[in-house]
């Protein structure tokens, strides 16, 4: 329930970005590292 929360609360920002064009590729490297470490750290444990 948690991981799957936490992916819907990831895309919902991630749709939020779209928005902000201006700062969309400064967040979007950012949010590809975070979404890199969340994805090694739920292998991880699973």
């Amino acid at each position: 329930m948690d991981k799957k929360s936490l992916v819907d609360r990831v895309f919902s920002q991630m749709v939020d970005l779209k928005v902000e064009k201006k700062f969309k590729t400064t967040f979007f490297k950012i949010y590809i590292m975070f979404g890199i470490v969340i994805l090694s750290l739920v292998l991880t444990i699973a």
